[in-house]
Formats: C-alpha cells, structure tokens, sequence
C-alpha cells in the first residue's frame, strides 16, 4: 500500500516537473537507463547525478508527505515581532533579546514608539 502511494504521488510530481522520469525510476528500483548504464556495468553514479537526485527528491517531499506541518500561532507572532523589530532598526541580536516570552505586546509597542518616534 505504502509503495503504491509512493509511485502515484511521485508519477504525479513528475508531472509537475519535480523530478524527471530516470530519476523516478531509478528512486523506483526499477530498471532503466540509469542502472543499465551505472549500476549493471559495475560503476557508481556519479556524485553530481546523486546530488541533483537528491534535490529533485526533496522538491518531490511536498507530494510524498502523508500530512502537513502547521505553523503555530506562537511561530506565527515571533515571526511577526521580529520582522517588526526589524524594521524599525533593531539588528538581529538587539532583536532576539526581545523574543516573544520576553516582551508583551504592550512592551513591544512601547519599544516601536521608542525608537521611531524618540518618545
């Protein structure tokens, strides 16, 4: 069950240009240009096809993932404060001392008014 959802979704990053048909079936275990000519002649894929495989691989996770990572509210507000901080002027590391178990939303707009307005 589990290989057949691997080949569906794979054949379906394929067509959306993921990941190209060798490279999916070599993934696949099964016999193609790319063993017939590295594997069966007794030489090792070259580094860079293994590295370009590995990438297209991961351009395919999206396809293969059986569920979804959520991006919290907490991430979602840290993010939020840190590019604020940011803008306003603050550098990253003045800006990771106030992440968000630090300071409160009021603290936060009372930094802001600080250093933008002088007040």
């Amino acid at each position: 069950m589990l290989g057949a959802y691997f080949d569906t979704n794979t054949i379906i990053a394929e067509s959306n240009g993921k990941i190209s048909h060798p490279y999916l079936q070599f993934i696949m275990g099964h016999r193609g240009d790319i063993e017939a000519r590295y594997i069966t002649n007794k030489e090792t894929l070259p580094l860079e096809m293994i590295e370009d495989m590995r990438q297209a691989y991961k351009r395919c996770q999206d396809y293969l993932q059986t569920t979804k990572a959520e991006v919290g509210e907490e991430k979602i507000k840290e993010a939020f404060k840190k590019q604020i901080l940011a803008v306003a002027g603050f550098n990253e590391e003045d800006a990771a001392k106030y992440d968000s178990d630090n300071v409160t939303d009021e603290e936060l707009h009372d930094l802001m008014r600080q250093r933008l307005l002088g007040v």
